[in-house]
């Protein structure tokens, strides 16, 4: 919200930005409540070098999440434009960016377990260094897609 004030656009035009990133971000709920749970799993199979268990775990949090990605993404796709017409008919203009911040969301969440992976294998600073890169690609991509 603060990179979409930068480029001092209308005020309606932010708030439909704001309600796309919300509805498009409710997936991340999916991921950030999985991931809790699949994190004791994955530091226990580091730590025994339990690859063939790691990777089926992998294998299955893959299929739930990327099958309930497709179904949130589907409903997305499909019914966006009404979903945010219910906070009002000047935010259906925010379709297009609903349906970029789904997508993103829903591969965040496909991958969301690889930064605590990289972590409980020693290589915090590659993931500082990875995060503070994607944090700065989503500035400069909200500056120069705020426009669209």
């Amino acid at each position: 919200m603060i990179a979409l004030d930068l480029l001092s656009l209308a005020p309606k035009d932010i708030a439909s930005f704001a309600a796309a990133a919300e509805t498009g971000g409710l997936i991340l709920l999916l991921s950030k409540s999985t991931d809790k749970y699949f994190q004791i799993y994955l530091a226990v199979f580091i730590e025994r070098h339990a690859w063939s268990e790691g990777i089926a775990m992998r294998k299955r949090r893959l299929i739930w999440v990327g099958a309930t990605c497709t179904v949130f993404l589907s409903i997305i796709v499909l019914a966006g434009k009404p979903i945010l017409g219910l906070y009002g008919n000047s935010f259906v203009s925010g379709y297009p960016a609903l349906v970029l911040i789904a997508t993103g969301c829903c591969f965040w969440s496909m991958f969301s377990l690889a930064p605590a992976y990289l972590k409980f294998s020693g290589l915090n600073r590659l993931v500082l260094i990875v995060t503070a890169t994607a944090a700065l690609a989503m500035i400069t991509l909200t500056l120069i897609l705020g426009y669209w």
